[in-house]
Protein backbone atom coordinates (compact mmCIF):
# COMPACT_ATOMS: atom_id res chain seq x y z
CA UNK A 1 0.00 0.00 0.00
CA UNK A 2 2.54 2.46 0.85
CA UNK A 3 4.63 2.00 -2.16
CA UNK A 4 1.95 2.69 -4.42
CA UNK A 5 0.93 5.39 -2.41
CA UNK A 6 4.33 7.05 -2.83
CA UNK A 7 4.77 5.81 -6.13
CA UNK A 8 1.39 8.18 -6.80
CA UNK A 9 2.75 11.14 -4.72
CA UNK A 10 5.96 10.82 -6.82
CA UNK A 11 4.20 11.14 -10.19
CA UNK A 12 2.33 14.08 -9.49
CA UNK A 13 5.53 15.74 -7.83
CA UNK A 14 7.28 14.64 -11.57
CA UNK A 15 4.43 16.44 -13.02
CA UNK A 16 4.50 19.56 -11.47
CA UNK A 17 8.10 19.34 -12.12
CA UNK A 18 7.82 19.25 -15.36
CA UNK A 19 5.14 21.81 -15.90
CA UNK A 20 7.17 24.42 -13.66
CA UNK A 21 10.27 23.40 -16.00
CA UNK A 22 8.35 24.64 -19.21
CA UNK A 23 6.81 27.48 -17.58
CA UNK A 24 10.66 28.40 -16.86
CA UNK A 25 11.58 28.03 -19.93
CA UNK A 26 8.81 30.18 -21.62
CA UNK A 27 9.88 32.51 -19.41
CA UNK A 28 13.54 32.67 -20.84
CA UNK A 29 11.96 32.71 -23.78
CA UNK A 30 9.88 35.55 -23.56
CA UNK A 31 12.70 37.72 -21.72
CA UNK A 32 14.71 36.57 -24.80
CA UNK A 33 12.34 38.24 -26.99
CA UNK A 34 11.85 41.46 -24.92
CA UNK A 35 15.70 41.42 -25.12
CA UNK A 36 15.66 41.14 -28.56
CA UNK A 37 13.43 43.90 -29.18
CA UNK A 38 14.52 46.04 -26.69
CA UNK A 39 18.68 46.11 -28.06
CA UNK A 40 18.42 44.98 -31.57
CA UNK A 41 14.51 46.37 -32.39
CA UNK A 42 14.15 42.79 -33.64
CA UNK A 43 10.24 43.54 -34.70
CA UNK A 44 7.62 40.73 -36.09
CA UNK A 45 9.60 40.22 -39.62
CA UNK A 46 12.24 38.11 -37.30
CA UNK A 47 10.97 36.68 -34.49
CA UNK A 48 9.58 33.91 -36.08
CA UNK A 49 13.74 33.09 -36.98
CA UNK A 50 14.68 33.82 -33.29
CA UNK A 51 12.17 31.82 -32.02
CA UNK A 52 12.84 28.85 -33.63
CA UNK A 53 16.57 29.72 -33.31
CA UNK A 54 15.96 29.97 -29.73
CA UNK A 55 14.02 26.27 -29.81
CA UNK A 56 17.10 24.64 -31.48
CA UNK A 57 19.69 26.07 -29.22
CA UNK A 58 17.62 24.83 -26.23
CA UNK A 59 17.44 21.69 -28.23
CA UNK A 60 20.93 21.49 -29.04
CA UNK A 61 22.25 22.01 -25.43
CA UNK A 62 19.90 19.82 -23.54
CA UNK A 63 20.56 16.98 -26.17
CA UNK A 64 24.49 17.54 -25.39
CA UNK A 65 24.05 17.32 -21.90
CA UNK A 66 21.75 14.40 -21.78
CA UNK A 67 24.39 12.60 -23.74
CA UNK A 68 27.68 14.22 -21.80
CA UNK A 69 29.16 12.19 -18.68
CA UNK A 70 28.44 13.34 -15.67
CA UNK A 71 30.91 16.06 -15.23
CA UNK A 72 29.07 17.59 -17.88
CA UNK A 73 33.04 18.53 -19.37
CA UNK A 74 31.98 18.32 -23.00
CA UNK A 75 28.79 20.48 -22.41
CA UNK A 76 31.11 22.53 -20.68
CA UNK A 77 33.70 23.14 -23.22
CA UNK A 78 31.44 23.09 -26.23
CA UNK A 79 28.95 25.94 -24.61
CA UNK A 80 32.29 28.05 -23.57
CA UNK A 81 33.83 27.83 -27.32
CA UNK A 82 30.98 28.64 -28.47
CA UNK A 83 29.84 31.67 -26.39
CA UNK A 84 33.58 33.10 -26.53
CA UNK A 85 33.12 33.46 -29.94
CA UNK A 86 29.57 35.43 -29.62
CA UNK A 87 30.53 37.77 -26.65
CA UNK A 88 34.66 38.01 -27.83
CA UNK A 89 35.97 40.42 -24.44
CA UNK A 90 32.54 39.84 -22.59
CA UNK A 91 32.44 36.28 -22.39
CA UNK A 92 31.95 35.20 -18.76
CA UNK A 93 32.55 31.61 -18.29
CA UNK A 94 30.93 28.40 -17.19
CA UNK A 95 32.24 28.46 -13.41
CA UNK A 96 30.84 32.46 -13.10
CA UNK A 97 27.74 31.88 -15.39
CA UNK A 98 26.24 28.94 -13.30
CA UNK A 99 27.81 29.70 -10.05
Amino acid sequence: MKNAYAKKLQAVMDTRLARQQMIDMQMAKDAALIAAAEVFHMGPGRTPAYSAAFDQAIHDIAAMTVEDTKDMEYTKTKLDQRLRQICGEHFVPWEERYG
